[in-house]
């Protein structure tokens, strides 16, 4: 148990100068936005969500990697490694959470910007049409405020367990595969960016989930299923210097 909360700690020590960088990045994008907010109407709808969501998939891929070697030489197995990496997902996906939460409520001072939660469980999923989105107002009731941080928690939980597993893959993989894994990621992002009716798509999967619980459940069985995927292809895993 001591050498799985030494990897968690180390990775979450080398996440935290990651996120620090990150925010710092994203604070100068958002001020800018808000900026032009002053002479108009603008909506970005679940900006942080993404850039953090896809932040996390590019840490976790990296993970493995990175903290492998480190592991081996100290006598660390390659099952407690991936047990202190799951392990440091808890708090990682937390911070990020409250610090999302916090930033988006600013941003909205200025700007609409409306997070996935808003779009699905609140007066977010309403905003079909041009006229509903400048209208809107988030709300900021304590369920709403509980619901969107554990949501987020739940989503970047989802987010570090999806990039655990082309990290492990990579490490198997030629320098060409590798490279294809990095273009994927771009034309993921590229391809959200350029779908026009984001609103449309989200209403739709708002149709098909019943309730919270029915997302958390789904959320903690893909999570599962991701962990133990991990665990399965560590095993033979050889990570080339």
């Amino acid at each position: 148990m001591d050498k799985v909360l030494k990897v968690a700690k180390l990775n979450i020590k080398d996440m935290i100068r990651r996120m620090i960088m990150f925010y710092l990045v994203i604070s100068v994008v958002l001020m800018f936005f808000a900026n032009i907010g002053q002479y108009g109407d603008i909506l970005l709808p679940a900006v942080m969500d993404i850039m953090t969501f896809m932040f996390l998939i590019e840490c976790a891929s990296n993970t493995f990697k990175k903290k492998f070697y480190f592991t081996q030489s100290n006598n660390i197995s390659r099952n407690t490694f991936v047990k202190g990496i799951v392990v440091s997902i808890v708090p990682i996906s937390i911070i990020m959470a409250v610090v999302d939460f916090a930033i988006n409520r600013a941003v909205n001072v200025f700007i609409k910007a409306p997070t996935v939660y808003d779009m699905i469980f609140t007066s977010g999923r309403n905003l079909s049409s041009v006229q509903e989105r400048f209208n809107w107002i988030q709300d900021g009731s304590l369920g709403a405020i509980v619901g969107s941080i554990l949501f987020s928690f739940a989503l970047y939980c989802l987010a570090y367990a999806i990039g655990l597993i082309p990290g492990v893959i990579s490490c198997r993989c030629s320098e060409k595969a590798q490279l294809g894994f990095s273009f994927m990621w771009v034309a993921s992002i590229w391809i959200w960016l350029s779908i026009g009716n984001k609103f449309d798509i989200l209403g739709k999967i708002k149709m098909l989930t019943w309730s919270g619980f029915s997302v958390a459940i789904l959320y903690l069985v893909t999570i599962s299923m991701l962990i133990l995927g991990c665990f399965k292809l560590i095993k033979k895993a050889q990570c080339a210097k």
